[in-house]
């Protein structure tokens, strides 16, 4: 059986990029960016949190919101908006997905550049940018 492939369009890649803090330093800061985010009311897509950094998925009506949020943060922030979020996902335990490696030579092929990628037992998302979508799109239908 076939994977399930969805599509969410119009989100911002947001790395958030912190000065020389030490692991426990930055893990507390990110809680609380994380939970300030919440509290102004800005949906998160997903959220990446490990030893490379924090990035966040959100949806670009929330892109303006947050710039303003971590601007009470000493922290910098790296935006790729205007991005698509490519998700295969199991229909039934039978269900299997192609292999990374030909994800992203399909895709290296095609000179589709991941922003970001997330694999999972029971998803894989790919984040590319909005006018590399049905390119994208054409080659996970194919796999």
């Amino acid at each position: 059986m076939r994977p399930f492939l969805a599509l969410e369009r119009n989100l911002c890649l947001v790395e958030v990029i912190y000065g020389d803090a030490d692991d426990l330093r930055r893990q507390e800061a990110e809680s609380g960016l994380i939970d300030h985010l919440g509290s102004c009311g800005i949906s998160l897509k997903s959220v990446d949190l490990n030893a490379s950094g924090c990035y966040i998925i959100v949806h670009g009506s929330d892109l303006e919101r947050l710039k303003a949020a971590v601007r009470l943060y000493n922290v910098a922030i790296r935006v790729r908006d205007e991005c698509g979020r490519l998700s295969l996902r199991r229909r039934g335990q039978w269900a299997t997905f192609p292999s990374l490696t030909s994800i992203l030579s399909a895709f290296h092929r095609r000179s589709i550049r991941v922003m970001y990628l997330f694999a999972g037992s029971a998803q894989i998302d790919v984040l590319v940018a909005d006018q590399q979508i049905p390119s994208a799109m054409r080659i996970l239908h194919g796999l």
